[in-house]
């Protein structure tokens, strides 16, 4: 009813506040993901860093230093991957608490309910129109 124009900026105004929200979430969750990943090359940085002093030293042999370096290796990368589910969780925990909320709300009006004024209506449902005209909502 060319009103398209009006609705859809309604409707962007209407999100504004809850993108600007998401937007956040995803910043922190995002960071904790990059700061989880970064931390798994350190990891592996240091394990290069103490193990070329330790074999240059002789506290190691080669054999010695991959045994620990494919440990650290599979154990950081296990545990940097655990921070990729942090957000899902946290979704996972918000839904779980509003569709509790749902159930546990009570509707303003009970449609169970016996008692109350009730309303007869004649209505049928038919729809007539008449002398209608329709015109395109940007001239053309």
């Amino acid at each position: 009813m060319t009103l398209e124009d009006e609705a859809c900026a309604r409707y962007s105004h209407a999100l504004a506040a809850p993108l600007k929200k998401t937007q956040q979430t995803l910043l922190k969750s995002n960071a904790l993901f990059a700061l989880s990943q970064a931390a798994n090359l350190w990891v592996i940085a240091l394990v290069f860093w103490v193990g070329a002093r330790w074999i240059a030293e002789l506290r190691f042999d080669l054999n010695d230093f991959f045994v620990v370096l494919q440990s650290t290796v599979f154990a950081a990368t296990q545990a940097g991957g655990v921070f990729a589910f942090v957000p899902d969780a946290s979704h996972a925990q918000q839904s779980s608490t509003n569709v509790l909320r749902l159930l546990d709300q009570r509707p303003a009006i009970d449609i169970e309910s016996e008692t109350g004024r009730r309303v007869e209506s004649s209505a049928q449902g038919h729809l007539r129109f008449n002398d209608v005209s329709f015109r395109c909502a940007h001239g053309k």
